[in-house]
């Protein structure tokens, strides 16, 4: 039996379209309560109220869940400077994959972490936001969310290391497999 790679994957597609479909729609929430904000208090005279309670909620899900898409992406910024030091293509491709068997470990701890530590403590707790009465855990959730998500992604990324496609497919970001 010939399973399909995970990238081709319904779940794995629809995962990515979730995480886009959040990062365009917070994004424009973002610009636009901004700018009524402004609009408000500038032209008005008036005060948008909650309007910070909406935009900390919303740019916590934009971090977060960008976050999580950087993991996805394998596109985070990084100061690998290993390449000047080690001109061995095995040697480099052993170190990196050593990188991201440790990403997976401290990903994974954070995300246990975040949802046993955290988002448990807090989706039981009934604390809201002053303004507009938004429960906590709206926000929190992003964390938990996100930490998971870029577990996932990470340990993708390890096991593509140490198993990479065989049929042409990129395994990262602009390296063909071999």
């Amino acid at each position: 039996m010939h399973l399909k790679p995970i990238e081709d994957t319904f779940i794995w597609r629809l995962l990515e379209i979730i995480m886009r479909v959040i990062l365009i729609v917070t994004s424009i929430l973002l610009v636009i309560i901004i700018g009524i904000s402004v609009f408000m208090r500038y032209v008005m005279d008036s005060v948008f109220f909650g309007s910070d309670e909406l935009l900390a909620l919303l740019a916590i899900w934009l971090y977060w869940v960008g976050g999580a898409y950087g993991s996805y992406e394998h596109s985070h910024i990084s100061a690998d400077m290993t390449g000047l030091f080690i001109k061995n293509e095995k040697v480099l491709n052993i170190v990196r994959t050593v990188v991201k068997g440790v990403t997976v470990v401290i990903t994974g701890v954070f995300a246990y972490w975040s949802i046993f530590e955290y988002f448990v403590n807090n989706i039981t707790s009934s604390a809201v936001t002053t303004a507009l009465r938004i429960p906590y855990w709206c926000s929190r959730s992003a964390l938990t969310v996100g930490l998971c998500l870029m577990f996932l992604y990470s340990v993708y990324h390890f096991v593509r290391a140490l198993h990479p496609r065989r049929d042409g497919g990129e395994t990262e970001k602009g390296e063909a497999a071999e």
